[in-house]
């Protein structure tokens, strides 16, 4: 998962295109997260092709917080992330070579 991707998040009526820089360790994923507003931390872990990462962007009671869980195959990351407490939006990012 090293590298630098280009995240697409598709929300209910909009999307963003947001990138991430990650480093792994073992299991471990740590790295930087860029959305369009702020930059952040990104964390998670990945176990075979499933993929679990946590992101926080911007400034203590005003951050986003970007929970992200997929699967991962070769260059290509994919899932799903809560919107609020009902809803689900779509995730995908892409190894930028």
């Amino acid at each position: 998962m090293r590298g630098a991707w280009r995240v697409q998040l598709d929300y209910l009526l909009e999307s963003a295109t947001h990138s991430m820089t990650l480093t792994q360790e073992g299991e471990r994923v740590t790295g930087t997260y860029r959305s369009q507003y702020a930059l952040g931390e990104v964390n998670g872990n990945v176990q075979g092709d499933e993929v679990a990462l946590h992101a926080s962007v911007g400034y203590h009671t005003r951050a986003a917080h970007y929970a992200l869980k997929g699967t991962l195959s070769g260059d290509v990351m994919a899932g799903t992330f809560p919107i609020g407490p009902y809803n689900i939006g779509q995730w995908r990012a892409e190894r930028i070579k």
